[in-house]
């Protein structure tokens, strides 16, 4: 709390929003700035044109307020002018190195978030957080200015820490960077650090790389393990999070607070690290983590304006309407096959909830089209999994499979809806809803990247549909159409197709746990659920009967009513039995005991049987000595003498084993 009190008032300042533009330098055109106290709404500066003597080039206007913006204190955004890196050419804020770079990467003009957060950035004192939407260009926003203030620091440590929530994700940014530093001359080229989950750490001390891509439980522990990386890690400058409403979803916020304590801890200058945050939605948990981590006082940068939506209108979503689940499966197995059917190249996304169901249906698709099933009329496509249980060279195969090829279909979790940019994904595919609304429009972001037409379509039964009454209530979703799944071009491909039992019941098992999550955050019926799936599971077995195991009910209570239970779940061999029905015939009972049952549940049978974990020392013989020692005929047919020689015996010969042993040593 003291260290948290003294970079407040000490190191970092508590004065009020600063002006973005303290320079007679400008290389873009003048900001129109509406700058809004963090604290209230009252607008307490507003720049206007502002012009150098030699130099005039007009930009997009750029809005700083508070994370609690409010539309009517905030000035309209002014349409989008193009402005290309070529502008800042000699202007003193990006080196001519790097713009050349970017040039032969074919970064010419900026995106609407580089173009508002670039001088922000590189201006910033306290620290920013910037509200953008994914695949805007956002990694370039900030690669750009670390890159710069790598080169300028070269061999003096660590100088730019990126912090991202997956290993996908952080590869993708490792990417970004290496495209721009192979275009540098040899010399300015700055290091590359990697510390992610999955493989071998990519860092030397002796030489420490000036940018480090990290995922927070990776650095967190090799930061208090090794600490030959401390003098590395004490001049770091740069700070960033990105996707950090997804860190803080999946549950980093522990390691980062950690992370934090131990850059300062190391840090020989009290000079503040700048730390960006860029995030898609900014709430209140967001606010309270750039508080903490930021400033008290941050400068906030919304690129996202009242009036845009947060599904770009390039993107055409349809829903379709199925009976039920199998109709579901059905209308999906015929949507990819009308896709495939055109002949085109295409790249689809199918999100599924769990990686036990992306490994069942990649083997469900992949197979008929090897064989031909699908009878397409040319070769079919590359089909690649996706899913946190696989190495990361399997993802990154995966991902660099899918990237490349023309026709591939990509089955993933939700490990691919935030942050990964995959050019020219002309249809998304979701199966299920989401647990998150959020979750929904960063899948279907996937597509339509860079203003291009995508494709976006979600499967629905009539227990679902309270899922996209939420959807259009809170996130304003708008679905093109509306299609009734007997409407598509469908020839009961699921009757041509096998799934094997086991992987079927896995995937089944697994999806039981994942329709409780959405009965929990939707309302949804979880009864209606379950027998829809159950019917689902038993015409891919092609099993009339087919039943789970009674011992999966007791991970849903009494969600699951008695109708269902007797329809769908079979009857435990242990199951809670009356004391009526314990007789001499039953597993219970001993040859000589008393037919008092000892109690009707499974931990007690098993006490009362010698195998439970009281010690009654059933487990032992009349020398107390191990049953397991004895064949099953000396169990049943022995006397003293016969106990006594073959205890003997086993004596003997474990003396002989030493005694053999230590003369082989000898």
């Amino acid at each position: 709390m003291l260290k948290q009190l003294s970079r407040s008032l000490g190191i970092r300042s508590s004065s009020t929003v600063i002006g973005i533009i303290r320079s007679n330098q400008i290389c873009a055109r003048a900001f129109h700035v509406s700058v809004v106290n963090q604290y209230g709404s009252t607008k307490v500066n507003e720049l206007g044109d502002i012009k150098s003597d030699n130099f005039e080039v007009k930009q997009a206007p750029i809005v700083l307020e508070s994370p609690s913006y409010k539309a009517d204190k905030v000035s309209k955004v002014e349409p989008f002018q193009p402005v290309k890196f070529e502008d800042f050419r000699g202007k003193g804020y990006i080196n001519d190195n790097i713009i050349n770079s970017l040039q032969k990467n074919n970064f010419t003009e900026l995106t609407p978030i580089q173009q508002k957060a670039l001088i922000p950035i590189f201006n910033t004192e306290k620290g920013l957080v910037c509200r953008a939407k994914t695949g805007t260009g956002k990694t370039l926003a900030f690669a750009v200015p670390t890159l710069q203030h790598a080169c300028e620091n070269k061999g003096k440590g660590v100088s730019t820490v990126v912090l991202a929530p997956t290993r996908d994700l952080a590869l993708q940014i490792e990417e970004e960077y290496r495209k721009l530093i192979s275009k540098l001359k040899y010399n300015d080229r700055p290091y590359i650090g990697l510390f992610i989950g999955g493989q071998r750490t990519s860092f030397n001390p002796k030489k420490p790389a000036e940018i480090v891509i990290a995922t927070p439980g990776r650095l967190e522990k090799e930061l208090q393990t090794n600490h030959k990386l401390d003098k590395c890690f004490e001049n770091v400058t740069y700070r960033i999070y990105d996707e950090a409403d997804r860190l803080l979803d999946v549950g980093f916020e522990d390691a980062l607070d950690k992370i934090d304590d131990l850059l300062y801890k190391v840090r020989s200058t009290p000079k503040p690290i700048k730390s960006l945050l860029f995030s898609a939605t900014v709430d209140k948990s967001i606010s309270e983590f750039s508080k903490k981590h930021i400033h008290p006082e941050y400068e906030f940068l919304n690129t996202v304006s009242k009036d845009d939506l947060e599904i770009p209108e390039n993107i055409h979503q349809s829903l379709i309407e199925c009976a039920d689940g199998i109709d579901k499966v059905n209308a999906l197995l015929s949507e990819l096959h009308g896709i495939m059917k055109q002949g085109n190249n295409y790249k689809v996304i199918v999100f599924l909830p769990t990686k036990t169901a992306v490994d069942w249906f990649y083997e469900y698709i992949s197979n008929p089209l090897r064989d031909g099933s699908f009878d397409l009329p040319s070769k079919g496509p590359n089909v690649f999994k996706l899913h946190g249980g696989r190495s990361a060279q399997q993802r990154a195969f995966a991902l660099k499979g899918f990237k490349v090829a023309k026709k591939a279909i990509l089955i993933s979790t939700d490990v691919a809806a935030r942050g990964i940019d995959i050019k020219d994904v002309t249809n998304v595919v979701q199966m299920f809803p989401s647990v998150e609304i959020a979750d929904y429009i960063h899948k279907v972001g996937r597509t339509g990247r860079a203003g291009k037409k995508g494709k976006a379509v979600l499967f629905v039964t009539p227990t679902e549909l309270p899922f996209v009454s939420i959807l259009k209530r809170k996130r304003k979703v708008n679905f093109q159409e509306t299609i009734q799944s007997e409407k598509l071009n469908s020839s009961n491909i699921i009757e041509q197709l096998e799934s094997p039992l086991d992987e079927t019941k896995e995937f089944l098992v697994t999806m039981i746990n994942y329709l409780q999550q959405l009965q929990s955050s939707h309302r949804l019926n979880f009864n209606s659920l379950l027998v829809e799936n159950m019917e689902l599971y038993r015409k891919l077995v092609r099993d009339d009967n087919a039943v789970l195991e009674a011992t999966l009910l007791s991970k849903f209570g009494k969600s699951v009513n008695a109708d269902v239970k007797r329809r769908y779940f079979a009857r435990s061999k242990y199951q809670s039995r009356d004391h009526g029905e314990f007789n001499s015939y039953s597993n219970f009972s001993r040859s000589g005991m008393s037919e008092r049952p000892r109690s009707n549940d499974r931990s007690s049978k098993m006490t009362f049987s010698g195998r439970g974990k009281y010690g009654n020392n059933r487990n032992k013989d009349r020398f107390h000595q191990n049953k397991n020692r004895y064949n099953s005929d000396r169990q049943t047919e022995r006397s003293y003498d016969n106990d006594k020689k073959f205890d003997n015996g086993w004596k003997n010969e474990r003396r002989f084993d030493h005694r053999r042993i230590r003369d082989n040593e000898e």
